[in-house]
């Protein structure tokens, strides 16, 4: 079965500057799209959101496994704008275990410090 990642982007927090309008010709005409360049980063730490069982009785996990951010120059703070998540069973090999206590799963600074730009 193909790894499939849900994600998830808060859009209101893109930087409007950082929007670029792309116009081309296409088939039906005219066409303007705006677009943001997103880097997806894998966590150091994954983190499980919730769990449950398919009517099967097969156990599953959603599990927290990436963040986004936007793209941006050497030196550059970077912009954190969303999640990447991942559907589990809970017997694969890709199971994870529970975050360690005291963690929030939120992105902290080495991850953002992991951000490879």
């Amino acid at each position: 079965m193909a790894k499939t990642l849900n994600l998830k982007i808060d859009v209101k927090k893109l930087t409007k500057d950082k929007l670029v309008e792309n116009n081309y010709t296409g088939k039906d005409g005219e066409v303007k799209e705006l677009n943001a360049e997103l880097v997806l980063v894998e966590k150091k730490q994954e983190r499980i959101i919730t769990t449950g069982t398919k009517k099967d009785g097969t156990p599953w996990e959603l599990v927290e496994t990436h963040f986004i951010a936007e793209k941006s120059a050497e030196g550059e703070e970077s912009n954190y704008v969303g999640t990447g998540s991942q559907f589990r069973d809970v017997n694969s090999s890709q199971a994870t275990t529970e975050a360690p206590k005291g963690t929030s799963g939120e992105m902290t600074q080495e991850d953002i410090d992991s951000i490879p730009f």
